[in-house]
């Protein structure tokens, strides 16, 4: 009987083993040293923009306002252990904007006029940001499902500005009969890049819900380059009529910019994402230069044809603003 009993209790024991052992590991459950250590996630957003711009030099000034732009947002981010890739990208469409201009445009010296309001006709931005960065958690909690982590980063940004005023606008200097007639031949034509440096700070709970809150210091090299037609109307006095091809080109390698906003999410365990970014940010620097070129032709008071160039100190203010919401799927 023993003899018996014996075996069908081990077979019996190996059975219960066996079945729990099926049960500790689910379908498609992998030891640890097989599971995938990085993640990829693909964002696609659409969102609203603000711009401003002061261009001050002595010889005219030039505020951009009221620049308002819908745009698309494409984003990459990759994933690996504490190791961050980013690549964005973004294009956006000018709704609508002005351009308020004075100048000294006239022959003669005289405070400098103003020219009012222009209307933008049309007008685009691109912006392309690479980056690097690492995620350091330094407070784990609920079982390592919620976090708190700080990402530092060093990037390059580009951003190009494009936005064509429309119209002619004229302006009569005080004490004087006649008028100057303005228009900007070609559209006014920015570009902005330079390395930067950001810090983040990202709090995850429960890896659904995350809210990041981050700061970027950008040293920027500014170009711009735009043409103007003028012709000058004045007969009483010692009277001038001539007309004007003005271009004017400008660079700066001394801008800084100081950029702020936050990032809030939803990570679904189904692979997609949904969230909103917000973000402003202002750009200054007082030693940019202008190389400002004038082909001119005299009818009065004598037939005459001149070319010009002369150097100026500029300065650039630039403030942004911007807020998108977007998709992600993540895998």
């Amino acid at each position: 009987m023993k003899r018996i009993l014996l075996p069908t209790a081990l077979l019996l024991s190996a059975t219960l083993v066996a079945t729990h052992n099926d049960d500790a590991k689910p379908p498609g459950w992998k030891p640890p040293s097989e599971e995938r250590s990085w993640t990829m996630t693909n964002s696609f957003g659409a969102g609203y923009r603000r711009d401003r711009q002061r261009l001050i030099e002595p010889t005219y000034i030039a505020y951009l306002d009221n620049f308002n732009s819908a745009y698309m947002k494409y984003q990459m981010e990759f994933n690996w252990e504490r190791l961050l890739l980013k690549l964005s990208a973004d294009y956006g469409w000018l709704i609508n904007g002005d351009l308020s201009f004075k100048g000294l445009l006239a022959p003669f010296q005289s405070p400098q006029q103003n020219f009012g309001t222009f209307q933008m006709a049309s007008g685009y931005t691109v912006d392309v940001q690479p980056a690097i960065g690492a995620r350091i958690k330094f407070w784990k909690f609920d079982c390592n499902r919620s976090s708190l982590s700080f990402i530092p980063a060093l990037g390059y940004t580009y951003t190009h500005f494009n936005a064509a005023p429309r119209g002619r606008k004229t302006s009569t200097p005080a004490g004087l009969t006649g008028f100057t007639a303005l228009e900007f031949t070609r559209p006014i034509q920015q570009d902005w890049y330079g390395p930067y440096a950001e810090g983040r700070i990202a709090f995850a709970w429960k890896e659904r819900i995350r809210f990041d809150v981050f700061y970027q210091y950008t040293h920027l090299n500014f170009r711009q380059t735009f043409s103007q037609s003028v012709s000058n109307y004045y007969l009483a006095g010692p009277g001038a009529i001539d007309t004007s091809t003005i271009r004017v080109s400008s660079k700066g390698k001394t801008l800084r910019t100081q950029l702020g906003g936050a990032d809030i999410s939803y990570r679904s365990p189904c692979h997609w994402q949904i969230g909103t970014h917000f973000e402003g940010s202002a750009t200054w620097s007082n030693t940019s230069n202008s190389i400002v070129r004038i082909v001119r032709d005299f009818f009065l008071p004598s037939s005459s044809h001149t070319q010009t160039a002369y150097n100026e100190n500029l300065s650039a203010h630039w403030t942004r603003y911007l807020i998108n919401i977007y998709g992600s799927y993540w895998f």
